[in-house]
């Protein structure tokens, strides 16, 4: 079977302990039978949309954000030993806000072009702050959602991440566009330049932090 093959390839080539191979073992085995529940056809033949409609799905059943997270990462796994690594780009996705309705309608087009042009620039800040305005107007996020970002619920493979609402309701989000674009280089090469250039050391778990290696 395509789990047992792919487990046994894995407990080669990674070094997860005997746990997280059973947890990956019983991860991928839900997804089958949602799969299957589903009519979506077999596990090897699952597409990306199929993915984020599955992990949608569990985090409204109840699931905590590190479980929703390794059943996201032991997908994103079974994708590349498939040969085909779940790809990078934009993502169209009902559940994400109509950007015109939290954001767009306070904003020209005219006004929205001048915060994109006044954020972009060459320094690590630039970086940091081109990747919030995208994230703000491309995905609909509120203020409040896009400061409470932590690395750990973002996923530049699956192109998600996990925000955290009102009343502390979680959900997950496609990433895709110049939002994945730009935070993709936030948090692979600037976020760690920004630190160094204020010789601070950022132990904080915040996407998007300030001059003092803090949340912002």
């Amino acid at each position: 079977m395509l789990i047992d093959d792919f487990l046994s390839d894995l407990k080669g080539t990674s070094n997860l302990s005997p746990r997280s191979l059973r947890a990956y073992d019983n991860d991928l085995r839900q997804f089958e039978h949602w799969l299957a529940g589903r009519a979506k056809g077999d596990l090897g033949f699952a597409t990306v949309e199929d993915v984020q409609e599955y992990l949608r799905w569990l985090t409204t059943q109840g699931r905590k954000p590190s479980s929703t997270r390794r059943s996201a990462s032991a997908i994103a796994r079974l994708f590349k030993f498939l040969g085909r690594p779940i790809p990078r780009g934009s993502t169209q996705c009902p559940t994400v806000a109509d950007p015109t309705s939290a954001f767009g309608r306070a904003l020209t087009h005219e006004q929205l072009d001048a915060m994109r042009t006044a954020a972009r620039g060459p320094r690590p800040a630039d970086s940091r702050n081109t990747a919030i305005v995208e994230m703000l107007y491309g995905l609909g996020l509120r203020v409040s959602e896009l400061v409470a970002l932590d690395v750990k619920d973002m996923s530049l493979e699956l192109q998600m991440a996990i925000v955290i609402g009102k009343g502390g309701v979680r959900r997950v989000v496609p990433l895709g566009g110049d939002a994945m674009s730009y935070l993709g280089r936030w948090l692979s090469v600037d976020r760690e330049k920004f630190t160094s250039e204020r010789g601070v050391s950022s132990a904080d778990s915040a996407v998007f932090i300030n001059r003092g290696g803090g949340r912002i």
